[in-house]
Parts: structure tokens; sequence; C-alpha cells
């Protein structure tokens, strides 16, 4: 066992850091952190720069050429909002989509359930039976784990507000974790809180007009709250570029009597792949895992699992495009 803790500056992304030291006009952040007395390594640093550089918070510089000297690297406007919101700075920028669109409360939840543990219970002796009930919640054309989830807190949610015992029941009988459930239900206040303190909404506690438009609390910050085509839009820009492409088998044809049609593709046929990783696989705790057919040659994902084989993936959504570049 270490005698000392390893400094946090080693153990948590430096994306937020490096935000701040932009924020304060601290120079370069990169030669501000190589200056710490426990400096993190430069290729923790270029990740950082690359991260705020594919969500579009850094301007000024050339791609790829972080710890430069005199790099002329400056917060955007995007920049400058998320340097405001301490959290992950993909999940910020979904959380400020959210506002603008007014879909403020379905998207405060697909980012509290993506920072917590899932509230899904897969007991290995009904794993059939829990995985169903799982699936009950999904609409046939969502695709996407991410909209299913806010289905589940809406309707706990409102077994919660017909009592303890309905509550109970509620979990009991779709295999969820009501501790889980709550916590997601807390991280939803504080990313909420976050949203006010940034001037994007009215905070509950106070309801003073900050820096940016108001939207009044649960109503025009939830105009489009049900709009499903939009808060699909609204992860796939949150999410970008966390992107896995879907790769189709070549086309077959099945005879009937009216002549040959083509024949659906089956989950097994389908190919994955993302940029960095190459191949990836979905997870079976996915709710995609077994489609064969998705709305768009795109999903978008927040994070990944890395076992022995290969990464996967237990939360996508198929995004928001149809075309075939994302």
């Amino acid at each position: 066992m270490p005698e000392q803790q390893t400094p946090e500056i080693h153990r948590v992304p430096l994306t937020g850091l490096c935000l701040q030291v932009m924020e304060m006009h601290l120079g370069s952040a990169a030669a501000f952190l190589q200056e710490a007395i426990d400096s993190p390594s430069s290729k923790a640093i270029e990740h950082a720069m690359e991260t705020l550089y594919s969500v579009g918070a850094i301007q000024g510089g050339e791609r790829g050429k972080w710890l430069e000297p005199g790099a002329a690297w400056r917060l955007s406007h995007m920049g400058e909002h998320l340097a405001k919101m301490p959290a992950d700075v993909r999940l910020a920028r979904m959380l400020m989509f959210g506002a603008v669109f007014g879909c403020v409360d379905p998207i405060l939840t697909v980012a509290a359930t993506m920072t917590s543990k899932s509230p899904f219970l897969i007991p290995f002796d009904k794993r059939e039976e829990a995985m169903k009930r799982k699936q009950s919640f999904a609409h046939p054309r969502d695709k996407s784990d991410h909209l299913l989830f806010i289905r589940v807190f809406d309707e706990w949610t409102k077994a919660r507000r017909r009592g303890f015992k309905e509550e109970r029941l509620f979990c009991q009988t779709n295999f969820l974790s009501s501790s889980s459930l709550n916590t997601i239900s807390d991280l939803r206040e504080q990313f909420r809180e976050l949203l006010a303190d940034a001037g994007f909404i009215r905070s509950r506690a106070n309801s003073k007009v900050r820096n940016m438009v108001a939207y009044e609390q649960d109503v025009s910050c939830n105009s489009n709250a049900d709009n499903v085509r939009l808060l699909r839009a609204v992860i796939t820009a949150g999410l970008y570029p966390h992107v896995v492409r879907v790769q189709l088998p070549e086309t077959k044809f099945v005879e009937q009597a009216a002549g040959a049609i083509a024949r659906a593709a089956t989950a097994k046929e389908l190919k994955l792949y993302t940029e960095k990783d190459g191949r990836v696989f979905l997870h079976p705790s996915s709710i995609n895992f077994s489609e064969g057919d998705f709305l768009s040659p795109w999903l978008v994902y927040h994070d990944k699992q890395v076992d022995a084989s290969s990464p996967s993936f237990a939360s996508l959504s198929s995004s928001s495009s149809s075309s075939s570049t994302p």
C-alpha cells in the first residue's frame, strides 16, 4: 500500500481544470499544468485538450499541437458556458442543449443515469424475466437505452407519488433498485442547480434572472419534453463525437409469391466500429443487443466498458440523423 495517496491531479480528468485556467486567463493551460509540483503527464494534458476541442470548447490553435509554446488556445463561447458548469463536458453540453431546446427534465434524467449505477437488477436465476420487464419500457422505434431510462424514471416517479407501497411494488415487479433511482433523482436536482447557476434556467430557490434568457421552471423549460425526435437530437449533439458506426451486411433476398424481397438483417450480422477502437460490441444489458435494424447507421454513447477482449457499450442511442455521415 502506498505511503501517500496519488495526487488528485493524476486521478481525475483534466478537462475542468483546463477550462478554469483558460477562463481565468492564466496563459496556456498545458504550460500552467506542466509547472505544477506534481504535474500530470503530457498524455493526460493532450487527452484533456483533445476532448475540449472535440466538444467545441476551445479555439485559436492548431489541433494536435496542444503542448507547443505560444499556442493561442482560448475558450470559445461554448467553452465559456462549460467553464461555469463543474461536470463532465459532454454531459454539461447536453444539459445546455436541453435547456435551450426546452426539454430540461428528460435530459436531466439522461445525464443522471449516465453518472450513476444502472437502476436495473438482473438476477442470475431470473435474467430472462428481468430483461422482458426492461424491454417493456421501450418503444419499438426508440432503439435507445437513454430514452428507456427516461420512461423508467417517469413511471417510478408516478409510483412514488402514490406512496411507499406503490413504489416498492413497482420496483419489485420491474426488477428495479429503489436506492439507485433515488440516487438518480438526487443527481437530477444537482444538475438542475448547475443549469440555474450558469443562468440557463430559473432556480427553484431563487427566480432571479441571471446571465441568459430565463426559462420558466417546468413550463417553457419542458415545452418540448415529449418530442422524442428532439430528445434524440439533443442526446446526439451532447455526446458527439462519441459515435459508433453500424455496418450492415450485404443485402440478401427471400423469394415470396409476390417476388423477391430484401431480408432484414439480424443483430449477429451487424458490425459496429468506432474511430479509435475499431470493431466494438454491444453489451448484453443494452436493449439494442438483439437489434438488427437501426434508424440511422450511427449510434452515440457516453462511456464504454473494456474487458479482456474488446470494448463494449451498455447504453446507446440511435442518432437523430438518417444520413450516411454523422
